[in-house]
């Protein structure tokens, strides 16, 4: 009779431990999909407004800006960074809040359970920010590169394609 008692409670905190579980899931997947859809849409509206401002900025350019610049080099770089700005939007912001958080609520939870052993984690963070803007500088760097050879190689074909029709 008194196991049967201790299994009907541990049998009612398990259910109660699978419902709290799956409940926090569900509103975890439903706020995700409500800052995905809303970041998205604020996106939409940023890549939006600044691809107006930028082609009202290169109609008001004097025409010696065009002599100098290659048409393929413009559209490229009009483009590819419009782009980039909707990528950050799209993906960036959300992983940067949602990694801070999570980072933030480990340090919590471990300082909380173990002190020492969360100071003796935490001396490895001045090698991870070294690392990370050592990364940083490279990766920003190689970007340009490749971003200004996209701008070149975009360039060059716009021109071989628009004086095809004149060499025909």
């Amino acid at each position: 009779v008194v196991d049967r008692g201790y299994r009907q409670r541990d049998l009612d905190s398990v259910l109660l431990w699978s419902v709290i579980y799956v409940g926090t899931v569900v509103a975890r997947v439903a706020v995700e999909a409500a800052q995905t859809w809303l970041l998205q849409d604020l996106g939409t509206a940023a890549v939006t407004s600044l691809r107006a401002r930028l082609f009202a900025k290169i109609q008001r350019l004097p025409m010696s800006y065009f002599d100098r610049t290659p048409l393929g080099k413009l559209v490229t770089r009009v483009t590819n960074d419009t782009e980039s700005v909707a990528e950050l939007f799209a993906t960036g912001s959300i992983g940067i809040i949602g990694d801070a958080i999570f980072l933030a609520g480990t340090l919590a939870l471990l300082l909380i359970v173990d002190i020492p052993l969360s100071l003796s984690v935490l001396i490895i963070v001045p090698a991870l920010v070294l690392g990370v803007g050592w990364f940083r500088r490279r990766s920003r760097s190689a970007f340009t590169r490749v971003r200004a050879a996209l701008a070149t190689m975009n360039a060059t074909l716009q021109e071989q394609l628009s004086g095809m029709s004149v060499v025909q």
